[in-house]
């Protein structure tokens, strides 16, 4: 199981912002309303002059911490948050506050990849790239749980 390393992801996410056209890194802001609608979410921010400002994308990602306003808001709507991913055509998953267990022949029978031969780790790879990792040794802090999620399995 890997969990996610804060100062990894933050070094990641900069890089990887830096070098699109496709994205913004909105730093030293502070989200104070977010409103969605069938496309689009809206945000309204104070940015690093304390300037307030407008933006919509299609998919924020508010790295704000486990007390952050942006987490409070959307907690309550995961399993829209989980439908509209699933709309998006590239799925580039960074971190995500997941419960998660290695899928088994017995938990997702219906999957043809048993009976391909593939092993539990594999199957795990297969929607979990190496790339998407982000590892974090002890002892810095971090706390893993597994279970089963809390929402319904999606058939890929």
């Amino acid at each position: 199981m890997s969990v996610t390393c804060q100062p990894k992801l933050e070094k990641s996410l900069r890089k990887r912002t830096s070098n699109t056209t496709f994205c913004d890194l909105k730093t030293k802001s502070t989200v104070f309303e977010l409103r969605e609608d069938e496309n689009w979410t809206y945000s309204k921010y104070h940015d690093a002059q304390g300037m307030e400002r407008k933006i919509r994308a299609r998919f924020p990602v508010g790295a704000d911490g486990k007390t952050g306003f942006t987490r409070k808001i959307i907690s309550g709507r995961k399993a829209y948050i989980w439908r509209r991913l699933l709309r998006i055509p590239t799925k580039t998953w960074v971190a995500l506050n997941w419960h998660i267990t290695l899928p088994t022949p017995e938990s997702h029978p219906q999957s043809p990849l048993w009976k391909l031969g593939y092993t539990l780790e594999q199957v795990y790879d297969i929607f979990f790239p190496d790339e998407f990792r982000f590892l974090c040794e002890p002892p810095p802090p971090s706390r893993v749980t597994i279970r089963r999620p809390k929402w319904p399995a999606v058939e890929i």
